[in-house]
């Protein structure tokens, strides 16, 4: 073989192995996104529209959306999430209910607000401030699971 043959092999080589390689590396993203769309506890920062706890999401919200005055202040109570993953859940109940104040718990706003709790779905209203969740009424509503 000649010089240049060979330099022409290992090169055509090289390509082969790197675009094989970028093939199963955008495989085995691809496989793994699709994957943690369709778990059952799949965190609030990897949703995305169409995904199923987003639709099952917005069908409890629905539900809240309905039972509740238009412009209440609506807390939405998540115990079982992390800070960071609450934010996330805040943003998508503010995208599902556009007709209401959305706050996470303790922050301090005037008059009676709305408690949801994530992920029971059970809806009571509370009196005074959010740091005396008082009830007054209890009930399920629009539950996600």
């Amino acid at each position: 073989m000649k010089r240049g043959q060979t330099a022409r092999w290992l090169v055509r080589a090289v390509v082969i192995i790197l675009a094989g390689w970028a093939t199963v590396a955008l495989w085995l993203e691809v496989e793994r996104a699709s994957a943690t769309l369709w778990l059952p506890d799949t965190p609030p920062s990897l949703w995305r529209f169409d995904s199923p706890p987003v639709q099952a999401l917005g069908s409890a919200l629905q539900a809240v959306d309905q039972a509740v005055p238009r412009g209440s202040v609506v807390v939405i109570e998540a115990n079982e999430l992390a800070p960071s993953e609450l934010f996330f859940l805040m943003m998508w109940c503010s995208y599902y209910l556009p007709r209401h104040d959305v706050v996470r718990p303790h922050v301090g706003t005037e008059g009676p607000r709305y408690v949801w709790s994530y992920p029971e779905g059970s809806l009571r209203l509370a009196r005074a401030s959010v740091r005396d969740l008082a009830t007054d009424d209890g009930g399920v509503v629009g539950s996600p699971r």
